[in-house]
């Protein structure tokens, strides 16, 4: 049986939401998302998981499907980046890419400026 709770918990983790947020973005009650994240409730309706996907972005069929924890694992990526992404601890790198993207940082002007990092980081060893 699939764990709607866990699903939804592994999402806003790493989107970086709160269940408040959740509840509020979503329109669903924050007692049924507080029930749902922590196993006191298996069950709800489809129009809430319809609007929790639609909160968090996600296709509805990922709440009842069996497949990898992440539903952006489950695309055509290489296994480096597949691994990267699976990574926890890769997450702060993630957060910064998307940020860098939301600001139209170019990856030309990013690879500029990990070289010269890399540079100074050279001449100060």
């Amino acid at each position: 049986m699939v764990d709607i709770g866990k699903k939804i918990r592994n999402i806003m983790e790493i989107k970086g939401i709160t269940q408040e947020e959740l509840a509020h973005t979503s329109g669903v009650s924050i007692s049924l998302i507080r029930k749902l994240v922590n196993k006191k409730c298996a069950n709800t309706s489809i129009d809430t998981i319809v609007k929790i996907s639609q909160a968090l972005n996600v296709p509805v069929k990922y709440f009842f499907s069996n497949e990898i924890d992440d539903p952006f694992l489950n695309t055509h990526i290489s296994e480096k980046i597949r691994s990267f992404l699976a990574d926890k601890r890769n997450i702060p790198y993630i957060e910064l890419a998307i940020e860098m993207r939301e600001k139209k940082i170019n990856p030309e002007f990013l690879k500029e400026l990990i070289d010269l990092i890399n540079k100074y980081k050279s001449i100060s060893l």
